[in-house]
């Protein structure tokens, strides 16, 4: 009997030990994303700072804006440079909630719109969910032009003005 619960106890530990470290959230790391057509990049710092730049034909690019006091571990910059977009980190928890970030919407440094996993997601019972996390999104979003679209993990395919951050549509996929 003993035995037992000794294997028990060690099999228990292990697989508690070994699903929390695939949970473990990555550290914020320095990055630079460019704009579709190669003429904006942004710069996103792990130490929550970010700065549009434009493309110049010398070897210095040109500084156009900033942000501050957020980290996103991706984010869009349009063709013009202009606007941002910032997807939401993985968030904590069981389920959606308004207080996490699912997207939002910057035209240069300032804030236009934005909006929670828990205004996007209709059904949680699809939600996948590890041991402090949850997923909101099916797949990376993608820019097309001022225009993006994001799918939910309940298959719903949103797709925004980045110019205003407005929804465009949301279809059921």
């Amino acid at each position: 009997m003993k035995i037992v619960l000794i294997i028990f106890l060690v099999l228990g530990t292990s697989l508690l030990f070994s699903a929390s470290i695939y949970d473990k959230e990555r550290a914020p790391y320095t990055y630079v994303i460019s704009s579709e057509n190669g003429n904006f990049i942004f710069k996103m710092f792990s130490d929550g700072k970010g700065i549009a730049y434009e493309v110049t034909e010398n070897s210095y690019n040109k500084e156009i804006w900033k942000v501050e006091g957020w980290y996103a571990f991706k984010t869009f910059i349009t063709n013009d440079g202009q606007y941002l977009i910032r997807i939401g980190n993985w968030p904590r928890g069981d389920k959606p909630s308004e207080d996490d970030l699912a997207i939002a919407f910057y035209e240069k440094d300032k804030l236009m719109k934005s909006y929670s996993t828990r205004e996007l997601i209709k059904d949680d019972s699809l939600v996948p969910i590890s041991v402090s996390h949850y997923e909101f999104m099916k797949e990376q979003p993608y820019l097309d032009g001022f225009r993006i679209i994001l799918i939910t993990v309940d298959g719903i395919a949103y797709k925004f003005d980045v110019t205003n951050g407005l929804i465009l549509s949301s279809d059921k996929n």
